[in-house]
């Protein structure tokens, strides 16, 4: 199985880009990754032009549950499933690292929230000085609402993750203080909230110990055609959390994102030169693990493409 590994933050810059780049050049020459192609009767160069079911021809990115389905892969789904297994999408579910102090959950469908938030408690420790949900204000689909067994009236993902933190890690009788930057268009609102008080939530690590419970709602860096994505959340993240040299993230998805979200999350700790060690960790939907039956192939075809752009990103760096 293929993992990403964070370099040690305090090797050189330049170092770093190279072993990160190592190990994003064995991604590009598994063999799974050919199996795939092979699978699928495509080359790399058209794999997005075929199956990237989330950019229009107007140049809108719509969300992956709006994408028109591709019965095609139904025939081919069981020979795809172990390929997928082998890149890395189905098994990263503990830390190669377990020196983190801070745990950073990434926000995502409104069951997703739920999920990733629960998810996060176990890894929990007395080193940690921070909880912080990464999110934006992207409307949630009615789709989603059907199908997560979350009981939420949540309307934006931002709503969600809030909901989530508060229900997970007991912040409801608390306070919160907002920095909210307002706008008409939902993808360039931009909020970071910090509890203070609260069942476990408090001000800071000082006050008894416990950890900062925060949530960071970030803007688009291109609010005129999507809404903020994972690199803006951690972009956005970066520049509003004080988060110091020495900082070890343990990132907390759902685990068919693990290896996409490390190079977006490597991308942006690299641009802006932080030296600190990161690693992440991924839960199954609703804690089910999915299989051969019951996974949608066009959805990691999807992760594969944008794994694949982000590891371009990554080189023009």
């Amino acid at each position: 199985m293929i993992r990403f590994i964070m370099p040690e933050a305090a090797l050189p810059l330049e170092e770093k880009k190279t072993l990160l780049q190592e190990q994003f050049d064995t991604f590009l020459q598994a063999d799974a990754l050919e199996d795939i192609l092979s699978v699928i009767d495509i080359d790399r160069g058209h794999l997005a032009e075929k199956y990237d079911g989330r950019h229009m021809a107007s140049g809108s990115i719509i969300e992956s549950q709006d994408m028109a389905e591709m019965s095609e892969l139904e025939n081919i789904r069981e020979r795809l499933f172990p390929l997928f297994k082998e890149l890395g999408s189905f098994d990263i579910g503990d830390t190669c690292r377990g020196d983190h102090n801070r745990l950073v959950i990434y926000g995502g469908a409104l069951g997703a929230c739920f999920d990733r938030t629960n998810y996060s408690v176990r890894f929990l420790t007395e080193r940690t000085v921070s909880i912080d949900a990464l999110t934006c204000y992207r409307p949630i689909n009615p789709v989603e609402r059907d199908r997560t067994e979350s009981v939420s009236d949540a309307d934006t993902e931002a709503g969600a993750m809030t909901e989530a933190l508060e229900k997970v890690y007991g912040l409801s009788g608390g306070t919160w203080e907002d920095s909210f930057s307002g706008d008409r268009n939902l993808n360039a609102i931009a909020c970071r909230r910090i509890y203070r008080g609260g069942t476990c939530g408090t001000a800071s690590r000082e006050d008894a110990g416990a950890p900062v419970y925060r949530v960071f709602s970030a803007p688009s860096l291109e609010p005129e055609l999507r809404r903020a994505d994972t690199g803006d959340c951690i972009d956005y993240y970066i520049q509003q959390a004080s988060v110091e040299d020495g900082d070890s993230i343990l990132a907390v998805t759902n685990r068919r994102f693990c290896n996409r979200q490390f190079i977006q999350t490597a991308y942006q700790l690299i641009k802006n030169d932080q030296r600190i060690d990161f690693d992440i960790v991924g839960c199954h939907r609703r804690g089910i693990a999915p299989t051969a039956d019951t996974y949608d192939p066009l959805q990691y075809l999807q992760d594969l493409i944008g794994t694949l752009d982000w590891i371009k990103r990554f080189r023009q760096l």
